[in-house]
């Protein structure tokens, strides 16, 4: 068997793998925080493309050698592809949105252009080479960097979250297809570079090999990784190992849930119900573990935010799951903490109103107001009443 033939045989593996990864990805993409609709466009753009290269190659069929030769966009697709696919990892959003076309434009522009100048001969073609050589690498750099720059401060610069564990996943998984897309794309730039100086079209196809291998690669990382063919429905049960809290307010919060009736939220509750105690976990955690809402500035939007979870989750388990308004529960926890540093000895070297600034209130007022009417007493009595036992 010569290496030409190994080759494609390795190619058109490689792409059958592809189909099988995305087929797998589909059953759970709605649920799975590490992939969406861009990496599975990415995926089957690439081994449509191996797959057709390969069976041509080897005789399979007749029909497409490259069914994108022979300017090849797929090649610079690629790339903002990923982009698109980071910032929804991000947003944790695996929607389609129309106005991410725009990123796609140039590839479609550039194409045009091309067929225009070769079909008119209105430029020479070393001028039209020159052109694609500097447009694609410029193209290809500039996405590749806005890329790593989304995941670096969005992901990589963040704090660790609740979900230690599964943020280091996400981290360690986005840092992996970070540095395929950088070999990749230095791959391209040096394939065209390289057909340049021959006088060859720039297709990319220079060292196609190596391509092939880091694609391959990426799919059986998908494969063998639970976590990221499946998501969340699959980690849920690692969810209790990476928090082992008990639910200290457990009373005000109900896992059955009330009757809901808005069209919004139960789409919702398809999307909630399936790991809601794993978030209400999380939020006690957050909460009275590390003393969350001493800052008296924190919002549901800064508690969302901090635990990765949609502002609109964590307002829809407020609004059917928990007994009380987000504020509500901030003040409670609030005066549960105030509760523990009185029993700790913290008004023997401090006063009333250090308590109340310590535990995220404005002033003393709000603060005894609030004590008074959860506790029973105001802070002096319960203190005194400690004291006597």
């Amino acid at each position: 068997m010569s290496f030409t033939i190994f080759e494609n045989l390795i190619q058109l593996i490689v792409g059958l793998t592809g189909i099988v990864t995305i087929s797998l990805i589909l059953f759970s993409i709605k649920s799975n925080k590490f992939v969406n609709l861009y990496l599975v466009i990415l995926i089957a753009l690439s081994s449509l493309r191996m797959i057709t290269r390969s069976t041509f190659s080897l005789g399979l069929q007749s029909t497409f050698y490259d069914f994108f030769a022979p300017y090849n966009p797929i090649l610079l697709l690629t790339i903002p592809l990923f982009y698109l696919y980071s910032k929804a990892i991000v947003l944790d959003d695996s929607k389609f949105h129309r106005k991410d076309l725009i990123h796609l434009v140039f590839p479609i522009i550039l194409l045009v252009f091309n067929i225009i100048c070769y079909h008119t001969h209105t430029i020479t073609i070393s001028n039209i080479r020159l052109f694609n050589l500097i447009a694609c690498t410029f193209f290809t750099s500039f996405y590749t960097i806005k890329s790593i720059n989304v995941l670096r401060t969005n992901i990589w610069k963040k704090a660790l979250n609740i979900h230690q564990d599964h943020h280091k996943l996400i981290i360690n998984w986005t840092k992996f297809l970070a540095t395929i897309c950088i070999l990749l794309t230095f791959r391209f730039i040096v394939s065209i570079i390289y057909e340049w100086l021959k006088g060859s079209e720039l297709k990319g196809e220079y060292m196609i090999f190596i391509h092939v291998a880091f694609w391959l690669i990426v799919f059986l990382k998908i494969l063998i990784s639970p976590e990221i063919l499946y998501g969340l429905p699959k980690l849920t049960k690692k969810a209790h190992a990476f928090v082992n809290v008990e639910i200290i307010v457990s009373t005000f919060w109900n896992l059955n849930g009330l009757e809901i009736a808005n069209e919004q939220d139960k789409k919702l509750k398809e999307k909630v119900d399936t790991h809601i105690l794993s978030i209400i976990e999380e939020i006690e955690f957050l909460a009275i573990n590390k003393n969350y809402f001493r800052n008296q500035k924190i919002t549901i939007a800064d508690m969302s935010n901090e635990l990765s979870v949609p502002t609109s989750h964590l307002v829809y388990i407020f609004k059917y799951h928990c007994n009380l308004t987000f504020t509500e529960y901030k003040t409670i926890i609030k005066i549960e903490d105030a509760k523990k540093l009185i029993e700790s000895g913290f008004l023997k070297v401090n006063t009333l109103e250090s308590l109340a600034i310590e535990v995220g209130f404005s002033s003393y007022n709000p603060f005894f107001t609030a004590f008074k009417k959860i506790v029973g007493k105001s802070p002096n009595e319960y203190s005194m009443s400690l004291s006597k036992k």
